[in-house]
C-alpha cells in the first residue's frame, strides 16, 4: 500500500536520506510511534535504523521530528 502524503509535507521533509521508503514499505520501515501529542510531537521506539536524521534523543526516550512520519501517524494511525 502506498501512503498518500501532501506535497507540502514532503517538501518540508528535507533531511530524508532514504528516498521516502516509508511511503512504499507499508509502514514496515517506520519506527513504532508510542504516542503522539497533539499530532505534533511523536514519541517513538526506534527501529533498526539508528542513524535517522529525524530521531531526537529526549531524556530516556526518542522523539521523531520527521514531518512525513508525523503525517503518516496522524493520517493512518501507524
Amino acid at each position: 500500500m502506498r501512503l498518500a502524503i501532501s506535497e507540502d509535507v514532503l517538501r518540508d521533509t528535507t533531511r530524508c536520506k532514504k528516498d521516502f521508503v516509508c511511503l512504499t514499505g507499508g509502514g514496515h520501515c517506520l519506527c513504532k510511534a508510542e504516542s503522539c501529542l497533539n499530532g505534533k510531537v511523536c514519541f517513538i521506539k526506534p527501529g533498526e535504523d539508528l542513524l535517522c536524521n529525524y530521531k531526537v534523543p529526549y531524556m530516556k526516550a526518542f522523539l521523531c521530528s520527521c514531518p512525513t512520519r508525523k503525517e503518516i501517524y496522524n493520517s493512518y494511525s501507524i
